[in-house]
């Protein structure tokens, strides 16, 4: 069962919901009271994250899709 609530984006470049670690090229974020997904409810989710260089624009993105399930 999918989750009825989806938020279509997450800013990368607001330092308060998406972390990146460069020496892992890892993505973290942490839902938080006031951020755009302020918790996970149970169930599974999907995420698709695009990418591009940046000297090639955005019209070049790739994408990378992964499903995560939360239980209670």
């Amino acid at each position: 069962m999918m989750n009825s609530e989806i938020a279509t984006s997450v800013a990368l470049d607001d330092a308060t919901s998406v972390r990146f670690d460069a020496g892992n090229n890892v993505l973290t974020y942490q839902p938080r009271p006031g951020g755009t997904i302020e918790r996970f409810r149970s169930g599974r989710h999907i995420v698709k994250v695009f990418y591009w260089k940046i000297a090639e624009g955005e019209k070049t993105a790739l994408s990378y899709t992964w499903y995560f399930d939360v239980t209670a």
